[in-house]
């Protein structure tokens, strides 16, 4: 370790394994620990100083070394009711539908009640984006921030419209609108520009 600048109660200090700058302790600068574990442990003065179960346990698991599981099996048991479930997912491999939990009616299934995880909410917004080719509406000096689909008529009051492609728009970050006035608002503008595309 090299000396690199002093500050209150710390050094700064460079490692000499690995060549990072850390900071130590004053009180602490004559016994070395290195940065981190990884270059402490790959110092001489580790290695002395560790008990012989200690060596044993540290280097035991590199490479070359048997594995501590080599000679070791599963119980009977264990390996039975593996090999049934194995089984009997490859019954239904070819088929998923034959399985005895599908559900044929597809509309059954529990959907997300996070939007942002609800496949038909991730395909609107990909066609919103491309149809406004992925640029905010509203473009002007002051855009900033990621791109969003957003929902001229709210997503909660109109969920007949949550997945039409006509109710809504690409706005940037900075242009969204934030709270129910200032979307009340921007509502009847944001309307007339979607009109103006078609």
């Amino acid at each position: 370790m090299t000396d690199y600048k002093r500050k209150r109660g710390v050094t700064a200090v460079i490692c000499k394994i690995c060549f990072i700058h850390f900071f130590k302790r004053n009180d602490s600068m004559n016994t070395w620990s290195g940065c981190c574990s990884g270059c402490y442990r790959s110092t001489d003065l580790y290695k002395n100083n560790m008990s012989a179960s200690q060596k044993k346990r540290d280097w035991s698991f590199r490479k070359g070394y048997p594995s501590p599981m080599k000679d070791k099996k599963w119980s009977d048991n264990s390996d039975r009711r593996l090999k049934a479930s194995i089984s009997f997912l490859n019954r239904f491999k070819d088929d998923i539908t034959k399985h005895p939990r599908w559900i044929p009616d597809r509309t059954k299934l529990k959907k997300s009640e996070n939007k942002m995880h609800d496949v038909q909410y991730i395909y609107w917004a990909k066609q919103v984006k491309n149809r406004d080719h992925w640029k905010c509406r509203l473009l002007n000096s002051d855009c900033n921030g990621r791109l969003e689909a957003h929902h001229i008529l709210n997503w909660i009051d109109h969920p007949e419209l949550r997945y039409q492609i006509n109710n809504g728009i690409t706005l940037c970050h900075a242009h969204h609108p934030r709270g129910r006035e200032n979307e009340a608002k921007l509502s009847p503008y944001l309307m007339t520009l979607v009109s103006e595309m078609k």
